[in-house]
């Protein structure tokens, strides 16, 4: 028979921001099973609501610029179980000028682990721009002209 208990607290700091905390252990009645530890650590921001009002800048009512932050650690067996995720998105009219990118959208993940491992991803999303579609797929279609034409 085993027993767990576990811990959460969830704090917003402000209206853009929480952070949340999860601690948690398993007991077992067995000797042969080893108890297990874990911890969550999560920081979530948005973006702010824009109250300042410029005639010269216009106002963007859906700016979806979104951070997560978590690690995790977990104790079984004597060993150390760690990983760490950072998620983020916001449009990419913040980066570059507007008539370029129109509505698109920029999003990355980044993971690691304790055994050093990860993945980094990007992600462009537009409903408006073929441009940027065309962009992407030109190094693909140079590539595959070069392994076409080499012998």
């Amino acid at each position: 028979q085993n027993c767990g208990y576990k811990a959460e607290a969830r704090l917003r700091p402000m209206s853009w921001a929480k952070f949340n905390v999860a601690a948690g252990m398993m007991k077992s009645r067995v000797d042969k099973i080893p108890d297990a530890h874990g911890m969550n650590l999560e920081l979530l921001l948005r973006s702010p609501l824009q109250t300042d009002t410029r005639d010269d800048e216009p106002q963007k009512k859906n700016d979806p610029f979104q951070l997560a932050m978590s690690a995790s650690f977990m104790k079984w067996r004597n060993e150390v179980a760690k990983g760490m995720n950072i998620n983020g998105q916001m449009l990419a009219s913040s980066l570059i000028p507007d008539e370029y990118v129109g509505d698109t959208l920029v999003g990355m993940k980044f993971n690691l682990n304790s055994r050093s491992t990860g993945q980094l991803t990007m992600r462009l999303s537009s409903q408006e721009s073929n441009k940027l579609g065309y962009a992407a797929v030109m190094p693909l279609v140079i590539a595959l002209w070069g392994r076409i034409t080499d012998p």
